[in-house]
């Protein structure tokens, strides 16, 4: 609604949630039942490049609704596979005894949702539009690095 009138901001709203609410009830289940163990990295990878396509598409989306749907569909895509590999991931890093631990802190993401609405407002109120995509991509590629490194860190606190 900064950058287009409320019709259209309406009706780009009124399209990409079905169609990333659809993709993600048909697809989540055939997605995830091909990341394996073995290949944690490679489908982080994936889902990353995944939800950076979808946002440099919604950048440069404009007016055309067909490239916002396409946009939102390879994101969606993107979070499926994220959201898939997350879980296996917390498994794989955390020591035995430390793995409720792990999956409670995980559970603090949720907090993102809490305070997205107030950092989202900030950004709209004192930068251009296109600058939350930048600080989304940038957060994509920050968070794969956390991944990697995790995966990295893994193996020499589980053996000391």
């Amino acid at each position: 609604m900064v950058v287009f009138d409320p019709d259209f901001a309406y009706k780009v709203v009124g399209i990409i949630l079905p169609v990333n609410a659809t993709i993600v009830v048909t697809l989540q289940y055939l997605a995830s039942r091909h990341i394996t163990r073995g290949a944690l990295m490679k489908w982080l990878a994936v889902g990353s490049l995944f939800f950076l396509i979808g946002l440099t598409g919604i950048i440069f989306a404009q007016r055309a609704l067909p490239m916002w749907v396409l946009a939102v569909a390879i994101f969606s895509l993107g979070e499926i596979i994220i959201i898939s590999v997350e879980y296996i991931v917390v498994d794989f890093i955390a020591p035995p005894h430390l793995k409720g631990s792990y999956y409670c802190m995980q559970n603090l993401s949720s907090l993102g949702g809490a305070v997205n609405p107030l950092l989202t407002g900030l950004l709209l109120t004192y930068t251009p539009p296109v600058t939350i995509f930048g600080l989304l991509m940038l957060a994509t590629l920050l968070s794969l690095w956390f991944f990697y490194r995790g995966f990295h860190l893994a193996p020499r606190s589980a053996a000391g």
